[in-house]
């Protein structure tokens, strides 16, 4: 039940960064900084959370890639997948944040 509940949620920000309201507004915006956001956004995705989540799952005991790494270096391999994809993607949200400041202080100058 609770794979059901986070693969949703998943699923929510991949079609809203993909497809959804998010990602009209980037398109219909004229913010370059905000399109190098968003696709940005899309690789992390992409890479960080279909690629190696699922290699975190296959090297479990019985499991694909079962052996490639020890068990116990398991929880080493998500902690820093987790923070290359939450600190990346808070970086993106940053970068777009100060440069988008910086354009509306030009701006009222």
């Amino acid at each position: 039940m609770w794979g059901i509940i986070s693969t949703a949620g998943y699923l929510y920000i991949v079609y809203e960064v993909f497809g959804g309201d998010i990602a009209k507004l980037a398109k219909d915006s004229n913010s370059p900084a905000l399109s190098r956001a968003m696709f940005l956004l899309k690789i992390f995705i992409t890479l960080g959370w279909v690629y190696l989540s699922p290699i975190g799952y296959m090297v479990l005991p019985g499991n694909l890639l079962s052996g490639l790494f020890e068990v116990s270096s398991i929880d080493l391999f998500y902690n820093i997948a987790d923070a290359v994809n939450k600190i990346g993607f808070g970086l993106v949200i940053y970068s777009v944040a100060v440069s988008e400041t910086a354009k509306s202080k030009k701006a009222l100058a």
